[in-house]
């Protein structure tokens, strides 16, 4: 079946198979060597798994713990070195271009969710030589090889504690660290390496624990951790709850109802959770943006929403990436254990870490697409892995199954871990799948067009760059009818800007340049309730843009609440330092909230870190003569001054306000 997947993925790679096409963009030999070795992988394993099965159990502890090292170690070391020769040559999956551009133009971050990968690139980024761009290369690779390392390495340990015999520890070993987020530790360039270490680590521990080796509560620092470093690990929380208070009242109650009772209880958890969820997804933009809707609404685009065929094909897409070898994996656990698997609390403690994060891999809006923002739902892998091979190996079945669908979950592992290891490092085939990845999604991927035609420009290929523009125009008509109503909204042609904007958001429901820009018509015509609307969207589809937060701001100043409008200017500058707009306005909102030292701060950081010219300051000075505050106007009135204030305008200005004179 994995096999006839792989076959499927290299007849058609450019439909809806990107978990499983990566030997298409390979030569036909490597496609024909690579489905061989498929085809023999079967009887080599089960010839193989037959000698280990009559091994296990004739093995002294000690010895086996050798026997492991001697494999084991040999395995760490030439990993590491393979992490290091093939790093990824491009970094078109998830973020990785942006955020080099942070590092390497010192900009700090902005987003909350991974503020803890953040600190700890920015620290090794400090350690790190040479010029900007090298360095911040150098340092997400160093951290990528890093957290692959400290995941070996914590395998290892465990593998030697959860099973007494070389083979056992070497299958678990093998497969949890050729499952398809291992791609992570090859220099790949985003915040999400030490999430997947930090994973691995809890979901061992608990194991751990449940055996007696380590106490329970190590898990509370292990999720704090890996929570710090991004706010996905939360979805640990389930299974922490359940690890820590299994032996509670409240569990052993639960435990003590009937089957339909505890039916009838999951049943009502689950009515109230999917209430809850859609409140929050019809209350708040965050929530409307940050997970997708159970039905498609008015920003559904591309057929992505909870019900549909694509998402669903996404997600399995996603888990073949992850644990090619899961249909083997389950039936071999089926084959061994049944219904028992539910009685070990081993595999109930899995499972619930394994539901919780594919919960969260599935309700989650993928945002640029699951294609390219895998990274961020790897998170589902390492669970589901360990949740898998654990179940096999440590069941008490006597047949060869467990072997046999270990060692050929460890096979189509390494069967697809190694064609992504090799797109990613040879730039042709990774921009190959990239440009799958537009045409799959795209327009979720409007803007990523843009990275291609900078990596043409880069390596100097004009051509590939001018022709990569040009299907942009092609592809997304919608970017003209904004350009065209930022236009006609400069020159004063609200009504046309209108219809122009409306035009691009019917063709692209995702596009927060027309939902801000058509908001900043509300606002010229007053229509400031409509304007906020209008804001919201942009932002919940774009967070963080400075632009957006600081004309949000505007509306609430001209709806009279400085408070509220103060707020959002110190957000837009937060974002963005040199933000012009959250200037003005904080002047503007601290001289309406009566705070004139507060605002003539922002008048003078505008006059001393922006070329704005002296027609503002001449406002600001009559506004601060208007409320009173004659300091201020003095200050304001000297830097209209030093900014080109005509002789004929000072003398009128001094003879309607003599105190500018003094």
């Amino acid at each position: 079946m994995v096999v006839g997947l792989f076959v499927i993925g290299m007849t058609a790679p450019e439909g809806r198979v990107w978990g499983f096409n990566w030997f298409a963009y390979f030569p036909s030999i490597w496609q024909f060597l690579s489905i061989l070795f498929a085809l023999v992988a079967g009887p080599v394993a089960w010839f193989l798994s037959v000698r280990l099965h009559r091994r296990i159990g004739r093995e002294e502890a000690g010895a086996s713990e050798a026997g492991f090292l001697y494999l084991a170690v040999p395995f760490v070391l030439l990993s590491a070195l393979l992490f290091v020769l093939f790093p990824g040559q491009t970094h078109f999956l998830g973020d990785g271009y942006q955020l080099l551009s942070r590092l390497t133009d010192g900009l700090s971050s902005v987003k909350s969710w991974d503020v803890g990968a953040t600190l700890v690139n920015d620290a090794v980024f400090a350690l790190t030589t040479g010029n900007n761009p090298q360095r911040a290369l150098t340092t997400y690779q160093i951290i990528s090889v890093a957290a692959g390392v400290l995941t070996l390495g914590i395998v290892l340990m465990a593998a030697m504690v959860l099973f007494r015999d070389t083979v056992r520890r070497f299958l678990f070993f093998f497969g949890l660290t050729t499952g398809g987020y291992a791609l992570m530790f090859f220099g790949y360039v985003e915040n999400y390496a030490l999430l997947i270490a930090l994973l691995t680590l809890y979901a061992l521990a608990g194991l751990l624990a449940f055996r007696g080796r380590i106490s329970v509560w190590w898990a509370l620092p292990i999720v704090a951790a890996a929570s710090f470093v991004h706010i996905f690990g939360l979805t640990l929380l389930p299974s922490l709850i359940y690890l820590l208070f299994r032996r509670s009242r409240s569990a052993q109650w639960l435990a003590e109802l009937s089957a339909r009772v505890q039916l009838i209880v999951g049943l009502v958890a689950l009515i109230v959770g999917l209430a809850l969820y859609h409140y929050l997804n019809s209350s708040y933009r965050f929530f409307t943006f940050a997970f997708l809707p159970i039905i498609p609404d008015q920003f559904t685009v591309e057929g992505d929403y909870l019900l549909s065929v694509k998402h669903l094909m996404d997600t399995l897409n996603l888990l073949i990436m992850l644990v090619p070898g899961l249909f083997v994996l389950v039936a071999g656990v089926l084959l061994t254990s049944g219904m028992r698997f539910f009685d070990i609390i081993e595999n109930r403690f899995l499972l619930i870490l394994t539901l919780s994060t594919l919960a969260a891999v599935y309700v989650f809006n993928p945002g640029i697409g699951m294609p390219r923002n895998w990274d961020l739902f790897s998170i589902i892998g390492v669970p589901l892995a360990v949740l898998c091979y654990y179940a096999l190996l440590s069941s008490k079945s006597s047949s060869i199954v467990p072997i046999l669908a270990s060692s050929l979950g460890c096979v189509l592992g390494l069967m697809l871990l190694a064609p992504r290891v090799a797109s990613q490092a040879t730039p042709r085939v990774a921009i190959a799948h990239f440009k799958n990845y537009l045409e799959l999604d795209k327009i979720r991927n409007r803007n990523a067009r843009r990275l291609l035609v900078d990596y043409y420009k880069q390596t100097g290929d004009s051509t590939s760059a001018a022709r990569e523009q040009a299907l942009a125009a092609k592809d997304f008509p919608e970017s003209g009818y904004n350009s065209r109503g930022k236009q006609n909204l400069k020159s004063g042609e609200i009504d046309r800007a209108e219809i122009d904007f409306k035009k691009a958001i019917e063709l692209n429901p995702l596009f927060y340049d027309a939902y801000a820009n058509l908001a900043n018509c509300c606002i010229s015509r007053g229509r400031l309730d409509s304007a906020l609307v209008l804001l919201s969207i942009a932002d919940g589809l774009n967070p963080y843009n400075a632009v957006t937060i600081g004309n949000t701001g505007t509306v609430y100043l001209r709806l009279n609440e400085p408070k509220k409008a103060l707020t959002f200017f110190h957000e837009a500058l937060r974002i963005d330092s040199t933000n012009q707009n959250g200037m003005v306005g904080l002047a503007s909102a601290y001289l309406k909230s009566g705070q004139p030292e507060r605002s003539i701060e922002f008048v003078t950081k505008l006059h001393s870190r922006t070329e704005v010219a002296y027609q503002y300051f001449q406002q600001a000075t009559e506004a601060y003569l208007e409320a009173g505050f004659d300091a201020q106007a003095v200050r304001a009135f000297e830097y209209a001054k030093e900014r080109g204030l005509g002789p004929a305008e000072i003398r009128s200005m001094i003879d309607r306000y003599p105190q500018l004179a003094e």
